[in-house]
């Protein structure tokens, strides 16, 4: 696992820009669209909340050295000062804070420190261990919006009311049953691998904490997509690493929007 491997997990963002053109026929599926980019947009918010943590406090640190150096002429090794030179070095600080804060030209990083000191990239340290498990509930908390869009476009085009959408093959009996021959290209946008892919891997996320087991290698084998975490074998985690969620992620949220764009032509 490389040290980097967690601070670039990005979801697509032109999709955003999608939702405000004036291409969609159907207000309805507009509306279901945003509710959808909305709740991808929270899920992305939980993977960039340590970052931004991170470097809030790597900037307070870093604006404190540099005020102790203006202010007394050496580094700041952690000792006390004297209430005067303290004053003046938290006044200081204040200000290149400050500037940091307000002004996007000024930067008090001087290398990419961020995550990989404070210990989010190892696994095995407490704070590696809560980054996964926000990475898996970034995952969850996305098939959740998959599923909600899901339910809005189906009643919206069926009047039925939606049942049996907590899991893929209820969703795919749903849409089989009311699109299979009256509109293939709806059920075939929704039983695409790259929807079902992302559901096993949240499925495996909630059943066994992203451990591999006999029914996710039972249940992926006719899925695209997935080969490279059923050769690890049964007992073996799932690599939750920034290609590979990212990855994920994306493929998935292009296939649903493939579905919005179906029903829009409904």
């Amino acid at each position: 696992m490389d040290i980097c491997d967690f601070i670039c997990i990005g979801i697509n963002q032109d999709y955003a820009r999608e939702i405000t053109r004036e291409g969609f026929q159907k207000q309805s599926v507009k509306m279901a669209a945003t509710i959808f980019r909305q709740n991808i947009e929270q899920a992305q918010n939980l993977v960039d909340m340590p970052g931004m943590v991170a470097n809030a406090v790597y900037e307070l640190g870093k604006a404190w050295s540099i005020a102790h150096v203006e202010t007394t002429g050496k580094p700041w090794t952690g000792e006390i000062l004297p209430k005067d030179k303290a004053d003046d070095v938290v006044k200081r600080h204040r200000e290149l804070y400050s500037l940091a804060k307000e002004d996007p030209s000024f930067s008090l990083k001087d290398s990419p420190f961020t995550l990989i000191h404070m210990g989010f990239m190892n696994p095995e340290l407490p704070l590696g261990q809560g980054y996964q498990s926000i990475v898996k509930g970034m995952i969850v908390y996305a098939w959740g919006a998959c599923e909600n869009l899901m339910r809005m476009l189906y009643e919206d085009a069926t009047g039925k009311q939606a049942k049996s959408f907590q899991s893929a093959w209820g969703l795919y009996k749903a849409f089989q049953t009311a699109f299979e021959t009256t509109n293939p290209g709806v059920y075939d946008a929704v039983k695409n691998d790259r929807i079902r892919a992302f559901w096993l891997v949240r499925n495996v996320i909630v059943h066994s904490n992203a451990v591999i087991d006999s029914s996710f290698i039972k249940d992926s084998e006719a899925v695209t997509g997935l080969d490279e975490f059923r050769s690890l074998g049964i007992g073996k985690p799932i690599p939750l690493t920034s290609p590979i969620v990212s990855r994920l992620v994306n493929s998935f949220h292009d296939a649903v929007w493939d579905v919005i764009r179906e029903f829009d032509q409904l």
